[in-house]
């Protein structure tokens, strides 16, 4: 089941990213935090405008009235982004492999990019 949240997770995030939305960032977040029944300690994210800013970014104020830390990848360090594409890649096809998806086309929409 961690395995297949991550992949969750990491499947929004990556929409997310790709807004450059702090707002976007922070209804993702907040949609988590109120469906799901899990503890989320911290957030590991780039560098990217939807995740960081100034202290009154919203995804920041809502990181840390419920207690989440924010941890972030280094400036100019592609081998800790390879490391992050590499993990994402192979979750997917672990989960699709196990037919978590119903459709190739999901499975293809998430990897592309990879």
């Amino acid at each position: 089941m961690q395995g297949l949240l991550y992949l969750i997770f990491s499947y929004l995030a990556r929409f997310v990213q790709r807004s450059h939305n702090q707002a976007l960032a922070a209804a993702f977040s907040r949609q988590v935090l109120e469906e799901w029944p899990y503890t989320i300690e911290c957030s590991y994210s780039d560098n990217g405008t939807g995740y960081m800013g100034k202290q009154d970014h919203d995804f920041a104020v809502l990181s840390k009235a419920h207690g989440i830390g924010q941890r972030f990848m280094g400036v100019k360090r592609p081998q800790t982004n390879g490391k992050a594409e590499l993990v994402l890649k192979t979750l997917i096809e672990e989960a699709y492999s196990k037919h978590i998806f119903d459709s190739r086309m999901v499975t293809e929409w998430l990897l592309r990019g990879l």
